[in-house]
């Protein structure tokens, strides 16, 4: 799993400073969960297989558990080389990739990823990995002054993630 995002969502509920879930996502997956949220037996992530792209608001404990685990952590300046997750993703023995994206993880006037680069490092991921996955998450804009949402963006062309276009329409 490459794993895009601001925050770390490495906490437990003893160190999760907001005490919510969300914030303990990737904890849990390993098998770290409150109880009652944790993966069925078996379905544990070993966080061997984790490269953490471009988190910076990192709460202590989490630094903690990334320090005593060793886990990959790649900074957003570490992302300016788009080579660089794919790298760590192959350090992991990885043949295909999981890629979650946050949208949290895009904010280049706080120290986040310009979309760019986080198109650059997708799609050198994509063309060194089958991408078995796809998450995108926190997508939530509003419009300024009307508090609603406008309409989701399109998906990105089949080419950004180097998948194969979609099929045309069938002839009858």
């Amino acid at each position: 799993m490459v794993r895009f995002d601001a925050h770390g969502d490495l906490n437990t509920p003893g160190t999760a400073p907001s005490g919510g879930f969300h914030g303990m996502v990737l904890r849990a997956l390993p098998g770290e969960a409150p109880d009652g949220l944790g993966p069925h037996p078996g379905g544990t992530l070993d966080p061997g297989h984790v490269v953490l792209a471009g988190p910076r608001a990192l709460d202590p404990g989490e630094i903690d558990h990334i320090d005593r685990h060793r886990l990959r952590h790649l900074t957003v300046a570490d992302l300016a080389d788009p080579a660089r997750p794919t790298g760590a993703a192959a350090a992991t023995g990885a043949q295909a990739v999981y890629l979650h994206i946050d949208l949290d993880v895009l904010d280049p006037e706080r120290g986040g990823l310009t979309p760019a680069a986080l198109t650059a490092a997708v799609r050198a991921l994509a063309e060194r990995f089958t991408v078995a996955g796809l998450g995108i998450t926190e997508y939530l804009p509003t419009r300024p002054g009307t508090g609603t949402l406008p309409p989701a963006p399109s998906p990105a062309p089949a080419p950004a993630v180097g998948a194969p276009p979609a099929p045309g329409p069938r002839e009858p």
